[in-house]
């Protein structure tokens, strides 16, 4: 089967970027008791409507899937990823969420060996209500500080009305019907993640 990409406009991706929302990194304090750790921002974007170039047409958002790649700014034994529909008029229904190490931030390629599932509740699908944000499950994956990520997510449809922020400096890459784990999508620009 042959997997078609189209490489969109920064300001026709940039409004679909805030799915992913913020990233947390788990950091022990002192000892390393499991009561001496909390969760911290290291990844995140204010979210805004999309609308008119900004946002994704419809069609485009079809079994889709999305990679992020962000610049951390904190480190962490281990990860939680926000995603956000909180300006979504439907449901939004996240198939798939993938955490890995980017080749490069210039390239959608992703080191092997790095990826790993996400999960929501211990499920892999999260169906995300209008006006709603949920977090991620923690999962064990050390990073650096001042190292990138990448976040894959895939989508079943268009939330009606797109969570976004304009404006974002993240490459992002967008592809329809690509398992979110095996994603290679086109270059373009935009932003969105937050780590804890």
């Amino acid at each position: 089967m042959s997997i078609r990409s189209r490489k969109l406009d920064a300001g026709m991706i940039a409004g679909l970027l805030v799915l992913a929302l913020a990233v947390f990194v788990c950091q022990a304090r002192g000892a390393t008791l499991p009561s001496s750790r909390s969760w911290v921002g290291t990844w995140t974007t204010s979210q805004l409507i999309a609308e008119g170039e900004n946002s994704v047409p419809d069609e485009n958002l079809r079994d889709a899937t999305l990679r992020q790649l962000v610049h951390l700014s904190s480190g962490g034994s281990a990860i939680r990823v926000r995603l956000s529909n909180v300006f979504g008029v439907s449901p939004l229904h996240v198939t798939a969420l993938h955490v890995a190490r980017p080749v490069s931030m210039a390239s959608s390629g992703i080191e092997p060996g790095s990826d790993r599932a996400v999960t929501f509740n211990e499920r892999a699908a999260v169906l995300i209500p209008a006006g709603a944000d949920y977090l991620s499950d923690p999962i064990e994956y050390p990073v650096a500080p001042l190292s990138n990520l990448a976040i894959t997510l895939q989508v079943e449809a268009a939330p009606g009305q797109e969570t976004g922020h304009p404006g974002a400096h993240t490459v992002s890459y967008l592809v329809a019907r690509l398992p979110a784990a095996s994603a290679s999508p086109s270059s373009t620009r935009a932003s969105a993640a937050i780590a804890c």
